[in-house]
């Protein structure tokens, strides 16, 4: 038996402590793992699952010491399992035994969504009281969506725990976002923290230096001793970082899209005051999710459990029926997100410069489109290109508007300098890319056309307004039948033919007809031949990005970023 603060038992490599916390944040509906196209992300929530009942079965044995699981927010949106509402993604989550659940903005956006997890005896009401909202409030009844804090109870010790999330202001009209500023001086969170317990937990939906972290650090502080340990867990900014806040508090963030489980250790307020090093107590280790390393980290030569293998055929099993493995095409090459448009094998460039012009201008010269850089999410890889494989370059099927028509080409390209000015400190800056990314070629003696998704339509209609262009369309647009996410499936579909074995079903069906089907009718049959009904009925609204979908590239082995 292990009686160190913090060590190792047997061949396990995690610096257990008195209280431990397994992490999930920022997964985004990628609970069936990576495919092929990346075998070193080969873990699912079944190979998740069944790390943590290893873990909690290693750790029977251990004096003085607890284990705790928790998820920070974001389950959705991200592939095709996220659906408005969330009916299949739901049962998923709910076989996970999380001992407190934190709200993301991914969650606040959709109505039906929200109405689907909020309903009496919903997802939220699965949990129990584990699921926290420290700051959101339904706009019906002015309380909490959730709980506003929890004691989780071990063993040996009890934790104060809050979720929070930050200072949201783009919500659905369902729920109130409370500003984190005022919230830790409200009433109930004193007494909160004149509880009795041994060390805080806050799960933060924001990024690890969020000013807000330290905005509550501070109230926290101002309530309790300054040597009760406070372990921040952040996420939303979809980085691997971790962050000193004072001696006695760290910030931790694992990571987004299931390619981390993340892992905390911190001590009780009573060991902190017998100790001379507090810092040593206070540790953290970023778990690639991959099922080899994840049980070397064990120390074990089988990772899977049974409870674990039952949820990884579930999940598979829901991705069949929902058709999301079906095969659309073959990519030709590995198209990388965060590329300059103009360089090889840039996304956006192929974006831009062959799926737009072919799946939505078609040989129209007098169209514009612009699109804001946060909504494509992830590389597209080379070979076999699958349902799920379109849906994560682009989840979020936002319908496209027509904002105005005839605009002048001088207009236009004002409206370009405006929308990408050259001091912009968007993120993805470094890369090669700016804020809104344009397709079609402006000329300024002509006019055009101007379409935009849902998500940038009120941007971009403000600016031209702000510039003195009086659009004659309606104030909501012309709605399209597009969305985002059809313009993948059509280019794919009539571009990418797989050399052997691929398309059968739909080139034979184009061979069957005297003469070559419509663009249109195609794209109608290859979601048809899927059967992804829920995708179908995706969201109503328009989902809001990320500020940061996410700042780094996996290579075979995740940098850790460590800022102190």
């Amino acid at each position: 038996v292990c009686l160190k603060p913090v060590c190792a038992v047997s061949n396990m490599s995690l610096p257990l402590g008195e209280i431990n916390v397994l992490i999930l944040t920022d997964v985004h509906s990628w609970v069936g793992g990576h495919n092929e196209h990346e075998p070193q992300l080969n873990a699912d929530y079944g190979s998740v699952l069944s790390f943590y009942e290893q873990l909690k079965d290693i750790m029977k044995n251990e004096l003085d010491k607890d284990l705790f699981f928790v998820m920070n927010g974001d389950f959705r949106d991200g592939t095709g399992l996220s659906t408005s509402p969330p009916h299949a993604l739901v049962p998923i989550l709910e076989r996970m035994p999380w001992d407190a659940v934190n709200m993301g903005n991914h969650e606040l956006y959709d109505d039906e969504s929200l109405r689907y997890i909020t309903q009496t005896g919903g997802f939220v009401d699965w949990w129990n009281g584990a699921y926290l909202t420290s700051n959101i409030m339904l706009s019906a009844t002015g309380e909490a969506v959730g709980s506003m804090y929890r004691i989780l109870k071990g063993q040996y010790y009890d934790v104060l725990t809050f979720g929070f999330i930050y200072n949201m202001k783009d919500n659905s009209d369902l729920v109130m976002v409370q500003e984190v500023e005022d919230v830790v001086k409200m009433e109930w969170f004193e007494t909160a923290l004149r509880m009795d317990y041994d060390a805080i937990l806050v799960l933060a939906h924001m990024d690890v230096v969020d000013p807000l972290v330290h905005v509550i650090l501070k109230a926290i502080r101002s309530f309790v001793d300054e040597n009760t340990p406070v372990q921040f867990v952040t996420g939303h900014t979809h980085y691997r970082k971790f962050a000193e806040l004072d001696d006695y508090s760290t910030s931790f963030e694992p990571g987004r899209y299931l390619d981390t489980i993340g892992f905390v250790s911190f001590p009780s307020h009573e060991t902190v005051m017998d100790t001379d090093n507090v810092s040593m107590l206070f540790n953290h280790k970023f778990i690639d999710a991959n099922e080899k390393k994840m049980a070397e980290v064990l120390g074990v030569d089988k990772l899977a459990t049974p409870n674990g293998i039952g949820l990884s055929k579930m999940i598979h099993h829901t991705e069949d029926t929902m058709g999301l493995n079906s095969l659309i095409g073959c990519s030709p090459h590995h198209y990388i997100l965060f590329q300059g448009v103009k360089e090889k094998n840039s996304l956006w460039g192929l974006y831009l410069e062959e799926v737009i012009p072919f799946a939505f201008f078609k040989g129209n010269t007098s169209k514009v489109y612009i699109e804001d850089s946060g909504s494509l999410r992830y590389d597209l890889f080379d070979g076999n290109t699958t349902a799920n494989d379109l849906i994560a370059v682009s989840p979020f099927r936002d319908t496209i508007y027509k904002v105005a028509e005839a605009v002048p080409g001088v207009t236009l390209l004002q409206l370009t300098k405006i929308l990408n000015p050259e001091n912009s400190t968007f993120y993805l800056k470094d890369y090669g890319l700016k804020d809104y990314g344009i397709a079609g070629d402006i000329t300024p003696s002509n006019v055009y056309d101007l379409y935009t998704p849902a998500f940038s339509f009120e941007k971009i209609l403000s600016v031209l307004a702000n510039n003195g262009w009086n659009h004659t369309l309606p104030k909501k647009g012309l709605k399209t039948k597009l969305t985002t996410t059809d313009l993948w499936f059509e280019h794919a579909a009539h571009n990418w033919k797989c050399a052997a074995g691929g398309l059968q079903a739909i080139q034979g069906f184009e061979s069957s007809k005297k003469g070559k089907a419509s663009t249109s009718l195609l794209a109608f049959l290859v979601f048809a031949l899927l059967g992804v009904i829920a995708f179908v009925i995706y969201r109503r609204r328009a989902t809001a990005r990320d500020p940061r979908p996410s700042v780094y590239e996996y290579s075979g082995n995740l940098k850790d970023f460590t800022i102190t």
